[in-house]
């Protein structure tokens, strides 16, 4: 009970951090962005101001100009009217002066007449000068006028520009109110959050100090019952003593007396014991340790990766059977083809023939009259009476090397060489035996598919299924040699003595170091190993 009061304890404020912690980044990010957008937009603000203030000195600057160029206009006027004047008068002195030089001598009409280009020279200048200052004056003019024209546009651009500005300003502004109010609305509902979650802590603080009444008061209730019980049991003890002895004496009663006080005692201090003991162990139980955490933590981990790698090594054991399986499948289908073909062959040659056939050819050396022990020496050996008549050069041995590896591509195909000198016992014995050769391997693949792979049990599990191949490989081995002991008790019954010693050459897997020997240890060794993997 102390352990969930504490855990009550611990739980409020870390709610409260929550809350705070929750309501805080969503509002500083949204303010540290707003307060950006609005630092840019402040920028951007003093950059047009200071554009507009330069542009409003440089209008002024040009208007200045403007009012000097139009003074300068107007003086440069009044001194061409001036000298007009001046000229207009000149003209009307010379023409009256015109007349009164015919009169005058020679030496003063010469003076007068290099006086006179003097002066129209002074003048031809002076009104070329101001007509130059005229021009200049008019071309600096229309400059100024382009270039008013020119700052006006700019001066109407840069106030759409202040405007947009403004516009945004607004907008933003709104879209900050705007957010104000959704934090608003968000820290009171954070608020609303963390008052219930305050309640709810609060109920759930009552709801155990319920629980912790009701179980004091259970187990008080427990504790009358218990001596209520105790109380009945004595008095039934002494009732049924009383009826047994109807004058009992002052000592039997003393001593009753004493043997209830007695197991009252001890059951009281009893029970007392065992509510301590049971306090003791919830209060070890309600406080573990955090190193037995990070163990128990620490075991998890071990445990998930332990079982991931299982179940990897699950699926491929899984896989590997499948793959056996049909395997295992495939060799049978080949055994029972070759089973029946077998037994149609020998069928056809147990037919009895109603006539004798003609006298065979002779054989060479190396070919005995005997029957061959088996149906691929004797096609064999009828192939090669052929290929002997067709190529006489052909040697014996050559033959033999032919058909050892025609036998051992036949062993790779999972084709197993008979006899063909049997009886019907035999070749139902060996059927029998290859049938339970088949069972006991699907046995070890439906045991290998139902039992779990652990760790403990994973060295005995290898070593069993290692003796059951070997067993399983005797047993073929067994059943590969007994038509050959029975093929070669048949010719030495057959054969009379005296007669040509001259054998067929014998079966290629009886010899140890053959090549079909070799061949089996080869794949019993992969077997083996697949199986190892698969473990």
């Amino acid at each position: 009970m102390n352990s969930t009061n504490d855990e009550s304890h611990q739980h409020l404020p870390a709610i409260q951090e929550f809350s705070d912690t929750d309501s805080l980044p969503d509002s500083e990010a949204e303010k540290e962005e707003l307060e950006k957008e609005r630092e840019d937009a402040m920028k951007q603000l003093e950059e047009f101001k200071d554009i507009s203030e330069q542009l409003l000195a440089e209008l002024s600057i040009l208007e200045t100009e403007f009012e000097i160029e139009k003074t300068c206009r107007t003086q440069a006027e009044v001194y061409a009217s001036q000298v007009q004047k001046e000229n207009r008068k000149l003209k009307r002195i010379s023409m009256q002066v015109i007349p009164i030089l015919h009169d005058l001598p020679e030496e003063i009409q010469n003076q007068i007449c290099q006086e006179q280009p003097s002066a129209n020279d002074l003048a031809s200048e002076i009104e070329c000068k101001y007509q130059q200052q005229i021009k200049y004056l008019q071309e600096t003019i229309n400059t100024l006028l382009e270039e008013k024209k020119e700052t006006a546009f700019e001066l109407e651009e840069q106030k759409c520009q202040i405007r947009n500005l403004n516009e945004k300003i607004e907008e933003e502004r709104l879209e900050r109110n705007s957010l104000a109010v959704m934090l608003e609305q968000n820290q009171r509902t954070l608020l609303q959050l963390t008052k219930a979650s305050l309640k709810v802590s609060q109920e759930y603080k009552e709801m155990m100090q319920h629980l912790e009444v009701e179980q004091d008061l259970r187990d008080k209730a427990e504790m009358f019952a218990h001596k209520m019980l105790r109380d009945q049991q004595a008095a039934s003890r002494q009732s049924m003593i009383l009826m047994q002895s109807v004058e009992p004496s002052m000592m039997l009663l003393k001593a009753l007396d004493e043997v209830g006080s007695l197991t009252a005692a001890l059951e009281e201090t009893k029970h007392d014991l065992q509510a301590k003991i049971h306090n003791l162990e919830s209060q070890l139980e309600e406080r573990p340790l955090q190193s037995d955490f990070e163990l128990v933590q620490e075991e998890l981990k071990v445990t998930k990766e332990e079982k991931s790698l299982l179940e990897k090594n699950l699926e491929e054991s899984e896989e590997k059977q499948r793959m056996l399986q049909q395997k295992v499948s495939s060799l049978e289908e080949k055994l029972r083809e070759a089973e029946s073909l077998w037994l149609k062959e020998e069928e056809q040659k147990l037919v009895p023939v109603p006539v004798p056939p003609p006298p065979p050819p002779p054989l060479p050396h190396c070919m005995s009259g005997k029957a061959p022990e088996n149906p691929l020496d004797f096609i064999k050996q009828r192939r090669g009476s052929k290929v002997a008549g067709e190529n006489p050069s052909k040697s014996c041995d050559d033959i033999k090397a032919d058909a050892v590896m025609e036998m051992m591509e036949r062993i790779k195909n999972g084709v197993i060489l008979r006899s063909t000198t049997r009886d019907k016992q035999g070749q139902s014995a060996a059927t029998i035996k290859r049938k339970s050769v088949i069972n006991e391997l699907h046995v070890i693949l439906e045991d290998t598919m139902k039992k779990p792979i652990r760790k403990t049990s994973f060295r005995r599990s290898r070593k069993v299924n290692e003796n059951e191949l070997e067993s399983v490989l005797m047993r073929r081995r067994r059943i590969v040699d007994i038509p050959l002991q029975t093929g070669r008790g048949i010719e030495s019954l057959g054969d009379p003595p005296g007669k040509d010693e001259s054998k067929p050459p014998i079966a290629p897997w009886v010899n140890e170091n053959s090549p079909v020997l070799v061949k089996l240890r080869q794949r019993t060794f992969e077997l083996q190993r697949s199986r190892r993997k698969v473990f």
